[in-house]
């Protein structure tokens, strides 16, 4: 299988024992594990008090659990290639800018990705504390025009009580 497709496989496998399962594939396949890239996330866009629990645990399972079992299952790996590698291995974690400074629009969403944010810090922390050549970093971006952009603008409409999508792009 290409390398494309490996970082595929690894980013879709929600299960741990699927996650673990790949890990062990790319492993034998390429001989190691360099670099994971956490890059999942979903936006409600909704206020705080109209999210449901539903709408919360579905959160909190894609932005926050799957970093943490994405981290989790590949860090035995990732500290193993560390150890052969003049620059270590890498995590990058997907964050948000609203991770940083919060956002008005989708509490919960800027909640879930202060938690990436904090983790990454954290994770690269305990990483150093064990000697692990892992690197961890987060990126922070604003709004980009993806599926989920648009709807962070059609929220920002709403919230303003109207259906310009345009001009809340604009704004």
């Amino acid at each position: 299988m290409a390398r494309s497709h490996w970082s595929q496989v690894l980013r879709v496998a929600s299960a741990p024992k699927r996650r673990a399962a790949a890990v062990a594939e790319a492993t034998k396949q390429f001989g190691k594990l360099d670099i994971l890239v956490n890059n999942a996330g979903i936006f409600l866009g909704k206020d705080l008090m109209d999210a449901t629990m539903e709408d919360w645990n579905r959160l909190v399972a894609v932005n926050m659990t799957g970093v943490w079992l994405g981290t989790k299952v590949c860090a035995p790996a990732l500290a193993e290639s560390g150890r052969s590698s003049r620059h270590g291995s890498a995590i990058v974690n997907l964050s948000s800018i609203v991770g940083i400074v919060g956002g008005q629009l989708d509490p919960l969403y800027s909640m879930t990705k202060g938690g990436v944010t904090l983790f990454t810090k954290s994770a690269a922390l305990s990483f150093g504390r064990k000697g692990w050549k892992i690197r961890v970093n987060s990126i922070h971006p604003g709004v980009i025009e993806t599926d989920m952009g648009v709807q962070t603008f059609v929220a920002r409409a709403r919230q303003a009580g109207s259906d310009d999508v345009e001009g809340a792009r604009n704004a």
